[in-house]
């Protein structure tokens, strides 16, 4: 989050819960497809 934080400062709480969340699904639909390499989701 740091990283989205550094690059979009104005964005609202709403939005940055968003991309938190957007990890957590990253990481389990990947558990079951393989979306992005392993090497990737850290």
């Amino acid at each position: 989050m740091q990283i989205i934080q550094k690059y979009f400062p104005d964005l609202s709480q709403e939005q940055i819960a968003q991309f938190a969340a957007l990890g957590d699904l990253y990481t389990d639909w990947n558990a079951k497809i393989n979306l992005i390499s392993r090497k990737d989701i850290e």
